[in-house]
């Protein structure tokens, strides 16, 4: 039985040496890594993972689905979404057909913003004067304020994600590299199962081809993506009135998860259309890449004659066999001026960085009017109302037409009528204007105002009551000047800066580990070529005999010749993987020799 142990450890030594073994041939600890030159070839257990993406790698680029009706209309642009037409086939459906479906929860979701948004009374301050104990009026704006940063939070997931599927439908080189069905499957039915085509309409094919076209496609999705991050912002912008206006913490909290609860109005509504319609669940769709197109991209990439990459590029594309790619020439030349637009030669990162700047904007802005609403003690909504109102009006001075047209778009989709000039009736004469170099309680912020908020000086903030009436509101203004809000400001701006700053880390520490020859390329932790060659030198050494381990005082690598090895890696992780697979192999080493030596 002791032969036959020691047998097998010297068949596994081998095998490890030949680059063969999987993983419980390799190590007793079920828990172990994969040898590190299988991870760098590719190779992996199932068949089909050679030639798609990974789950994994999907949702690392940014292509994640989230099941909502929205996104729907974008999986269908890559013929995700299905109908049965007989037990045993289905078929795919057009985005254009999901937009229709989608188009009444739009509706619904701008009736209820508006009306939420319309329903306060903006003549109400945010401090609540009529509280006589100073302390306590104090500790509910605290509050408040704390609860619109938890709010803010909260969208932060959806507004990121809405910000990457833009930049991936934008793309043009997405539609290439990114599979999508053929004309044959758009316009056919697929079995079940076998996935065989059948029954394919030439006619539809002949003469509606432009309709599966990228940009035919693509239109559909900027359309349910723009309705989507109109939503969500709108969202983020009414809970922070909301909040403010309200009378206690407790309505607070509630008022705003009522909110939250008209944006996830889009995963139930989709759920209800897929078990009315028999239609596929999002869940079970995954985008899928053209793995040699990008491979043959990201070389093309590091050509450094613009000619030369046209040339690598135009090859590529004509070598493809895409009903949908129309104009290769236009495409080729896209990518020799801008190379980066491929997935695998830095879209990711660009994608990356662009939604953090974009998302940090946003933020940025939602701190600017935060702090001034609370330095001038009214709230959002009262600006937003008297901005739409010259918007109708067509006093705009900064977008003009293009305000007056969004209003009008606004009170088209929205079922009750928003009446913005009786909500204005209720504000003082010349509130909602700007006449005379003197700006109305209710003016939009303007550049100055920011410049307050940043870096101090004197502000007007306004007092508001309710007269003796009940009906109309007596107004009071008080000059101030203090730092408080100031302070506010710039702890929220480190933040945000933090939140854009901190994701780049990564980007920056794999350009700085080519310089060193390791860098982690993708999750399953390739390593570059340089790395690869250190650790198959590694374990192809040969075996010493045992004169020669005698002579040596340390016949077996040191750990700190190890450790300082390993060290160059960047992943902490890939680190450990590499420590652990580097001791295994030097201990069958040693007990290689030593049944050389018995034998």
């Amino acid at each position: 039985m002791a032969d036959k142990s020691k047998e097998g450890e010297y068949h596994a030594l081998a095998a490890v040496e030949s680059g063969t073994n999987s993983r419980t041939e390799l190590l007793d600890d079920p828990e172990a890594p994969v040898p590190l030159h299988k991870q760098v070839s590719g190779q992996s257990a199932s068949p089909s993972a050679a030639d798609d993406v990974t789950e994994e790698q999907l949702d690392h680029a940014g292509i994640s689905v989230p099941c909502d009706a929205y996104m729907a209309v974008v999986v269908a642009a890559f013929g995700g979404i299905e109908v049965r037409t007989s037990p045993t086939a289905k078929m795919k459906l057009h985005p254009l057909s999901i937009v229709i479906l989608v188009a009444p929860l739009f509706v619904i979701q701008m009736t209820l913003i508006n009306s939420l948004a319309l329903d306060m009374n903006i003549m109400k301050g945010i401090v609540d004067y009529t509280e006589e104990d100073v302390i306590k009026r104090d500790r509910v704006v605290k509050l408040k304020t704390m609860m619109i940063a938890i709010v803010q939070l909260i969208s932060f997931g959806s507004m990121l994600g809405g910000i990457r599927h833009f930049l991936f439908i934008l793309n043009p080189i997405s539609w290439i590299e990114i599979r999508h069905p053929s004309l044959d499957e758009w316009n056919g039915e697929i079995c079940i199962g076998t996935g065989v085509v059948k029954n394919v309409n030439e006619t539809k094919k002949k003469y509606l081809s432009w309709a599966y076209h990228p940009s035919c496609l693509g239109l559909p999705c900027v359309f349910a993506l723009g309705c989507r991050f109109i939503l969500i912002y709108l969202v983020a912008v009414d809970s922070m009135s909301i909040i403010f206006v309200s009378g206690s913490m407790t309505s607070a909290v509630f008022n705003s998860l009522a909110l939250f609860f008209v944006n996830e109005l889009n995963s139930y509504y989709w759920d209800f259309i897929t078990t009315i319609l028999n239609l596929d669940k999002l869940e079970d769709f995954q985008f899928t890449e053209r793995k040699k197109v990008v491979k043959e991209f990201e070389k093309g990439s590091k050509l450094q004659d613009r000619q030369k990459r046209f040339e690598s590029a135009l090859t590529m594309l004509n070598s493809m066999n895409a009903e949908g790619l129309k104009s290769p020439d236009c495409d080729a030349r896209l990518l020799s001026w801008f190379p980066w637009l491929s997935r695998g030669a830095g879209f990711r990162r660009f994608q990356n960085a662009a939604c953090f700047f974009l998302l940090g904007g946003i933020y940025l802005q939602q701190l600017f009017v935060m702090c001034f609403a609370l330095m001038t003690n009214v709230l959002p909504v009262a600006r937003d109302v008297c901005t739409w109102w010259r918007w109708s009006h067509m006093e705009g001075n900064t977008f003009g037409l293009l305000g007056t047209a969004f209003v009008r778009l606004v009170d088209f989709v929205t079922l009750v009528q928003m009446d913005l000039d009786g909500e204005v009736a209720k504000v003082p004469v010349g509130g909602c204007r700007k006449r005379n170099g003197s700006t109305g309680m209710y003016y939009r912020m303007e550049l100055h105002d920011r410049l307050r908020v940043m870096f101090g000086g004197e502000y007007t903030s306004w007092k508001t009551s309710l007269k003796d009436d009940g009906k109309s509101y007596a107004v009071e203004h008080v000059t101030r000047e203090d730092t408080g809000y100031q302070h506010l400001f710039w702890f929220g701006f480190t933040c945000v800066m933090v939140m854009v700053i901190a994701p780049q880390f990564s980007a920056i520490s794999a350009q700085l580990g080519k310089c060193f020859g390791v860098r982690k390329d993708s999750d399953d932790g390739a390593l570059t070529p340089r790395a690869l060659r250190k650790v198959e030198k590694s374990e192809s050494e040969p075996v010493e005999s045992e004169s020669q381990s005698q002579r040596k005082t340390e016949p077996r690598q040191s750990q700190q010749e190890i450790e300082d090895e390993v060290a160059k890696l960047s992943d902490e992780n890939l680190r450990k993987r590499m420590a652990k697979l580097l001791y295994e192999v030097e201990d069958l080493k040693a007990k290689n020799a030593e049944l050389k030596k018995a034998k």
